[in-house]
């Protein structure tokens, strides 16, 4: 989709549920998930609010379990203070009920090919009369 490497396009759909994900190895989607579970701790400025968690399952299927829970205690050089960042607040995402049906992968895929097709016939039509 638009030149971006699968890997990306995997690790952005999967990082909040990368058990989900059928590549079971180290990759960009295990980076993301692990980076997007720090970020959010780093970032808590309401103890109300959920913060997504790491997923033990898929770290312990790849191996990286205790590396992982090491990883998000990593912080910045400077103190947050310090840094050019605003905190934000990102309502957890809601997982599929047991038993809905999934939708396969590749469907979302013919999906985006699709709306990337309509949205090149609407540039060509507006911009050539």
């Amino acid at each position: 989709m638009w030149g971006i490497p699968f890997s990306i396009l995997e690790a952005v759909a999967w990082h909040h549920y990368p058990r989900e994900c059928k590549d079971k190895k180290f990759s960009a989607l295990t980076a993301v998930h692990v980076a997007n579970v720090a970020e959010h701790r780093r970032q808590q400025v309401d103890e109300n609010k959920a913060i997504p968690t790491l997923d033990e399952l898929y770290l312990n299927e790849i191996g990286v379990w205790d590396e992982a829970q090491e990883w998000v205690k990593f912080r910045p050089d400077r103190a947050a203070s310090e840094l050019p960042l605003k905190p934000y607040i990102v309502q957890p995402a809601v997982a599929v009920a047991k038993g809905a049906k999934r939708i396969p992968s590749w469907v979302w895929i013919i999906l985006s090919m699709l709306a990337g097709v309509a949205a090149m016939l609407a540039a060509i039509a507006l911009f050539s009369k």
